[in-house]
């Protein structure tokens, strides 16, 4: 049985809902498919908190190559709400962190 990543899965699931937000966000399709729910989906799905995140990042170089791996995760999973970024910035509390978040993408390898 081959292993899939959690990371990987997640940012396949964020990237099929930020599409779908994307292109149908003139339609009341549902909570599931609301940009709070995918702020939450892409929260919970990173296993480390923020900090500890940004002081890898100012060192990533210097990680081993699974760490290093693990960054480029996270960052691919940040990167599926560039589609609805507009809408992130717009989002109330339910996106507050996930703004934060993207604010250390750049960083990331």
């Amino acid at each position: 049985m081959e292993f899939i990543d959690p990371l990987s899965s997640a940012t396949e699931e964020a990237h099929v809902r930020s599409y779908v937000i994307r292109e149908l966000k003139e339609m009341k399709i549902g909570e599931s498919w609301s940009v709070s729910q995918l702020c939450r989906l892409v929260l919970n799905s990173i296993p480390y908190p923020l900090g500890d995140i940004r002081e890898k990042a100012s060192r990533w170089r210097e990680l081993n190559r699974e760490e290093m791996l693990t960054l480029r995760r996270i960052k691919n999973l940040l990167n599926t709400l560039k589609n609805v970024e507009d809408i992130v910035q717009q989002e109330g509390r339910g996106c507050e962190e996930v703004k934060e978040w993207l604010n250390v993408v750049p960083h990331l390898p």
